[in-house]
């Protein structure tokens, strides 16, 4: 599901027909929504063209312009699409597998305090993947991510055995 947040007031109606054709499941309608506001400029909306492109919902599915439709609205300054694309890179979807570029998608996400992107910075310093491995920096990522309650760092730093167990009392 597409997971959007704030509508912006210049393509709220737009954002919001698209949202209600695509709950309905007329993503072929909600595809073309969305294209309509992303040519406008919303960040929100090139990114959902993308996933709608990705998960081939409207369209037949296309990894490579998925990517293209991603990165214009992580490039503004998204960080929902700075996630997504970080995991492009991860996942080698679309474009060629590249740790190091993951990591700088994920580092612009986790900047503007998207959980999962701070949770994936703790990985991918707890597995030197992109970035030498650090365990006092995977540690102080997964901290960050369960100070804010995600409980998959929680548990992570439960059983933490990169150098030395964590105290996550204070967490819970």
């Amino acid at each position: 599901m597409i997971s959007l947040v704030a509508v912006s007031p210049a393509f709220g109606a737009g954002i919001e027909a698209a949202r209600a054709a695509y709950d309905k499941g007329n993503y072929g309608l909600a595809l073309s929504l969305y294209q309509e506001c992303a040519e406008q400029g919303s960040l929100e909306a090139q990114y959902a063209v993308g996933l709608l492109i990705h998960d081939g919902k409207g369209t037949p599915a296309d990894p490579v312009l998925a990517v293209k439709w991603v990165q214009k609205a992580a490039e503004q300054g998204y960080a929902e699409a700075q996630l997504c694309l970080g995991s492009f890179y991860f996942d080698g979807d679309g474009v060629k597998a590249d740790y190091e570029l993951s990591v700088q998608w994920y580092l612009r996400a986790a900047k503007q305090g998207n959980l999962d992107a701070i949770f994936n910075m703790g990985f991918m310093y707890e597995n030197g993947l992109g970035v030498a491995l650090d365990c006092d920096k995977a540690r102080e990522w997964y901290e960050k991510a369960a100070a804010q309650g995600d409980q998959e760092a929680i548990e992570v730093l439960e059983y933490f055995s990169c150098r030395e167990y964590a105290n996550v009392a204070s967490l819970r």
